[in-house]
């Protein structure tokens, strides 16, 4: 018994070191994505660059009550966003017909995002973490303030993972901060 828990945490540990992701910073270019939209079609990060201010947010999954209670936030706050012509972006791991139905549900007024099966969007933004004992990928709840040239100008989340850290309830992120940043850039 004490044999196969100790293999259990030599493959969790490999499997974690092997997880290595970007470490984006504010400042630099945010990588490009192209990913399936609860909208219907695909949306990318390019579509936006020399038009709009974009504000990326990672969300963990749906029906997560830290989740919905953070894009609430967004929702509530969408017409400021759109009267600065800021686009909301959500990324998450979950896949589009669950993003739909959860959209719909909530009545999410701008476009859920799926990375998956693979996550390269979360890997690409450093702000994934492997959860459970299957090691599924998951998104920690993160935002990224993208200017028109792509380049990100604030960042509010969670990272770097750390694998000693005990995973607690995500704090609600105003989006005040996020607002008056974008306020800024205009």
């Amino acid at each position: 018994m004490r044999t196969v828990a100790t293999l259990g945490l030599i493959a969790a540990l490999i499997a974690a070191a092997g997880h290595a992701e970007a470490q984006i910073l504010v400042g630099e270019t945010a990588p490009d994505f192209t990913l399936p939209a609860s909208t219907g079609g695909t949306i990318s990060l390019s579509d936006f660059r020399g038009k709009n201010i974009v504000l990326v947010e990672f969300y963990h999954a749906n029906y997560g009550p830290d989740c919905v209670e953070n894009l609430k936030q967004r929702h509530k706050d969408y017409s400021h966003f759109t009267e600065l012509g800021v686009v909301v972006l959500a990324i998450s791991m979950d896949h589009t017909y669950s993003q739909t139905a959860f959209a719909a549900s909530q009545g999410v007024p701008y476009p859920l995002l799926s990375d998956y099966p693979h996550g390269r969007t979360v890997e690409a933004y450093g702000v994934g973490h492997l959860e459970g004992e299957a090691g599924r990928l998951y998104a920690r709840p993160s935002f990224f303030l993208i200017d028109k040239d792509g380049l990100i100008r604030g960042y509010w989340g969670q990272r770097p993972p750390n694998l000693d850290e005990v995973i607690a309830p995500d704090p609600l992120v105003s989006s005040r901060p996020m607002l008056e940043m974008a306020q800024a850039l205009l």
